[in-house]
């Protein structure tokens, strides 16, 4: 608190005489000049303690270390500073205390990934999902929620969920969340899942491998 040890107060300043401040006379070729400055003893207050006490050398504060819980408010993003009104160093021999700033830094999610107050996320879906169609479910913010893919999707195709994204700062709005559909290419087929996508191949006239690991290899040695 004070910064004294025991009953010891404050007594005026030896350096300054109780004003504060300390004359410096210097004599140059060009005539005398004398000018102010702030006492170092006393630090400009005139008094000084008379005896200091030994932990905080007089300043009456002392280094420790503590925890705070502090409330993060939605939408904020990394760069931000928070505001402790009188949660800094405390003041000089009891003086108030000053503000704490606490800078914010938001972590990577394994799922999402934000841009500005949209959220991206990415989703897997099968050959006969993208073709056909389908209702899925993904994982928002919010918890699971309901997608329809129409038939055709291809990949890197996007579907906004509106208003599920990151809250507005302001407490008005939030940002949409953007899912980028990823056609899944099906590996480790059975026979008979073979069988149906060459039947397709043939209806649709197209050129397709025989579905064995190995096709690639035959294919080489017919150009060896």
């Amino acid at each position: 608190g004070r910064g004294s040890a025991g009953d010891a107060g404050l007594i005026q300043c030896p350096q300054c005489w109780g004003t504060g401040q300390v004359r410096i006379h210097k004599r140059t070729i060009l005539g005398d000049f004398v000018s102010s400055h702030t006492c170092s003893q006393c630090e400009g207050r005139g008094e000084v303690i008379e005896r200091p006490c030994p932990e905080c050398r007089g300043t009456g504060r002392v280094t420790q270390k503590s925890k705070l819980r502090i409330d993060i408010p939605a939408g904020i993003s990394s760069g931000s500073r928070l505001k402790l009104s009188q949660k800094g160093n405390a003041g000089f021999r009891g003086g108030e205390y000053g503000d704490l700033y606490v800078a914010v830094e938001v972590l990577p999610h394994e799922i999402f990934t934000r841009d500005g107050y949209d959220v991206l996320s990415e989703e897997k879906i099968s050959i006969s999902q993208a073709a056909l169609g389908a209702e899925i479910e993904v994982m928002t913010l919010d918890g699971p929620e309901r997608l329809y893919i129409s038939p055709g999707t291809q990949t890197g195709e996007t579907i906004k969920l509106r208003r599920k994204g990151i809250p507005h700062l302001n407490g008005h709005g939030r940002g949409n969340h953007q899912v980028r559909l990823v056609v899944e290419t099906p590996k480790d087929l059975s026979s008979e899942e073979i069988k149906l996508l060459r039947r397709l191949a043939e209806i649709r006239r197209e050129n397709v491998g025989d579905g064995t690991p190995d096709f690639l290899q035959k294919i080489k040695s017919v150009f060896r």
